[in-house]
């Protein structure tokens, strides 16, 4: 985009030999000039968020259903473009189809700490049908978290302007 590619990554894992020592996003940036890097700059986060938000964020991220469903309270419920989808079950179709089918990825921007969970605001990037959509799509997920899973998700589009 105008010049630059951004390739994003979330780390999670044994990592402290090289410094790490929580789950953390990195951005690379690329700027490019005929066809050839011109610059490289590194964006480090650290996803410094409860839990199971960070297991789902990863689990999307990594396309992983198994480790998604586990976030998850047996009776969660997941509000996304005004669909409910009450229950492991349904929550489990949805991703599989809405996130992995998609091959949806997140990356986020900010996120702000409310009473009984957080809201993260995140950059959306996949294979489905971008027509009219804003580019880059933010969307932000309020999680609501019981214990250490996740009992309710609401995603709504940002906002801009």
């Amino acid at each position: 985009k105008d010049g630059q590619f951004i390739l994003s990554v979330a780390l999670d894992g044994d990592y402290s030999a090289y410094g790490v020592t929580g789950p953390f996003q990195f951005e690379y940036r690329f700027t490019l000039t005929d066809d050839r890097i011109q610059s490289l700059e590194t964006v480090e986060t650290k996803l410094d968020l409860p839990e199971p938000v960070v297991a789902f964020i990863l689990s999307m991220n990594m396309f992983d259903g198994d480790s998604m469903e586990a976030t998850f309270a047996e009776n969660a419920l997941v509000n996304d473009a005004q669909r409910e989808h009450v229950g492991r079950d349904a929550i489990r179709r949805w991703f599989e189809k809405e996130l992995i089918g998609d091959h949806v990825t997140m990356y986020v921007t900010s996120s702000l700490a409310h009473e009984g969970g957080i809201a993260v605001v995140a950059q959306i990037n996949g294979d489905y049908d971008k027509t009219g959509l804003p580019d880059p799509l933010e969307l932000r997920f309020y999680f609501s978290i019981s214990g250490d899973q996740i009992s309710q998700l609401i995603i709504i589009p940002v906002k801009r302007g």
